[in-house]
């Protein structure tokens, strides 16, 4: 199955954005039912045996055929008239009948391309670029979940400063079809922003607007500056757009600005900075308790600083409940799934993690960390190949991106067997780490360089004299199957063999 989309009926399943539509709208269908029907599609003319559909839908699992039952009956169902393509074949199983022509290329994008520049700030009031950065990474958030645009991710459009480089040029090196400007004033208590969107062709401005932030407005321009910009792209305002930005966000400018500080604070490196951005965040679910975002990012800063998989069983179970707490506040924010999804792989329930993530990408088709995430669960679960393909995405949608998407393509890379790009992929890190050094000499010593991965590992043992590879393996990827941990695991001592000469 490729990210072309499959026509079933009135109803298009659109793998490559984990979305099923009808009439062009997402259909609500749950993460199990989803799954079936990729995997029908996936085989579609072959009648699938009840043992081998029990076995890709939960894997490792012993289940019993009333669940599957359950699940045939939950797709049924949401396809309505459509569901005779779904077919049961007497003592045998199912069978997807695909009409012809099944597939409709897409040329994997989206509808237009947009990219959301940094915001700039026009006063020297403290904490006013901060405010204008967020404000735009919201905007890019809001634009996303339309799933009716392409959005290029914060990181790589975040490359460009306001007016520094011409729009035509940002556009080209983006790939982008529109770019969207914005400046922030100060106008006494209340702040201004100013929106435009420009098109790539000849640099004119197709749409602008206002909005003035006070206390309670701030939000109103999270939900109304995506809805806009998207009306104006789509031309088509009362058919096709039913969708407002998720309520994750707060009406409080103070715990906003905590927000925002505690999330630089977490994506920055140092000593003490992860501590910092726990303590920003807890101040803005204290000014805001139902600030949904702010209480997801918090959960991450716990797990972060309790050791992710070493943290302790009560840290854990804090983190979830707390990322957990975020998704009832906002069912709606990609964001608070990802999250979720984390916390969930680093407590070991990798199903439930992935199901969350794949919860948020339907939410969210162009969010590029989240097809990140997302691929190093399935690594995790098994799937290294799936993995590599997501985070391919990923790195179309965020061609400028930050240095944690090579750590996470090398190790699907590497799982998939892949040495040669793992190894490419471990030389593009901008700094040394005992983990990447480790990584490095896995790929150069599953490449026959058995010189290289001892060069490797001994700067490793000098950044660290006390580095384990074997005993941290887990913080490098944390594997849910037996016979991947032992596969890496003897990577590893592959390439310790080689550092102690033999």
């Amino acid at each position: 199955m490729d990210d072309g989309v499959v026509r079933i009926g009135a109803c298009r399943l659109a793998p490559g954005r984990g979305l099923l539509l009808r009439d062009g709208q997402p259909v609500h269908i749950r993460a199990k039912t989803y799954a079936l029907l990729c995997f029908l599609v996936a085989n579609a003319g072959r009648v699938l045996g009840k043992d081998e559909l029990m076995a890709a839908l939960w894997p490792g699992l012993v289940v019993t055929e009333d669940s599957l039952t359950q699940v045939v009956r939950d797709l049924r169902r949401v396809l309505g008239g459509d569901a005779g393509q779904v077919q049961t074949v007497a003592r045998r199983g199912y069978l997807f009948q695909a009409e012809a022509p099944p597939v409709v290329a897409e040329g994997g994008t989206h509808g237009p391309r947009v990219a959301v520049l940094p915001f700039e700030a026009r006063s020297d009031q403290a904490g006013d670029r901060a405010l204008a950065l967020g404000l735009a990474e919201e905007l890019t958030h809001g634009l996303a979940r339309y799933g009716l645009v392409t959005v290029v991710a914060r990181h790589s459009a975040f490359q460009f400063n306001p007016g520094v480089v011409p729009v035509a040029e940002v556009a080209a090196r983006l790939g982008a079809d529109y770019v969207v400007e914005g400046s922030l004033r100060r106008l006494g208590d209340v702040a201004e922003l100013s929106l435009s969107m420009m098109s790539a062709e000849g640099g004119r401005q197709v749409w602008g607007q206002s909005y003035a932030l006070g206390r309670s407005a701030m939000r109103l321009m999270q939900e109304d500056a995506p809805h806009h910009v998207v009306s104006r792209l789509m031309h088509d305002v009362e058919k096709r757009i039913g969708l407002r930005a998720a309520p994750s966000a707060t009406g409080n400018l103070d715990a906003f600005g905590h927000f925002l500080a505690g999330v630089a604070a977490l994506r920055s490196y140092g000593p003490g900075v992860n501590e910092a951005g726990r303590a920003h965040l807890a101040a803005a679910v204290a000014l805001d308790p139902g600030f949904a975002l702010a209480h997801s990012y918090l959960a991450l800063a716990e797990l972060i600083i309790g050791g992710y998989v070493a943290a302790p069983e009560a840290v854990k179970a804090r983190a979830l409940t707390r990322a957990e707490h975020a998704l009832r506040l906002s069912p709606g924010d990609s964001r608070c799934y990802w999250m979720t999804g984390t916390v969930r792989l680093y407590s070991g329930q990798f199903q439930a993690a992935e199901l969350d993530m794949r919860r948020g990408l339907e939410l969210n088709p162009s969010d590029a960390d989240l097809l990140m995430a997302l691929g190093h669960v399935v690594t995790a679960r098994g799937n290294p190949d799936e993995g590599v393909a997501l985070m391919t995405r990923g790195v179309q949608i965020n061609p400028l991106h930050p240095p944690w998407y090579h750590r996470n393509l090398s190790l699907a890379l590497i799982m998939a067997g892949r040495y040669a790009e793992a190894r490419a992929r471990c030389q593009l890190f901008p700094n040394d780490s005992v983990q990447r050094l480790t990584m490095l000499a896995c790929c150069q010593v599953m490449c026959g360089d058995a010189a290289g991965a001892a060069a490797s590992l001994a700067r490793a043992f000098a950044m660290d004299p006390d580095w384990n590879p074997l005993a941290n393996a887990d913080q490098l990827i944390a594997l849910e199957h037996d016979h991947d941990r032992a596969r890496f695991h003897a990577m590893i001592t592959a390439a310790l063999k080689a550092w102690r000469g033999g």
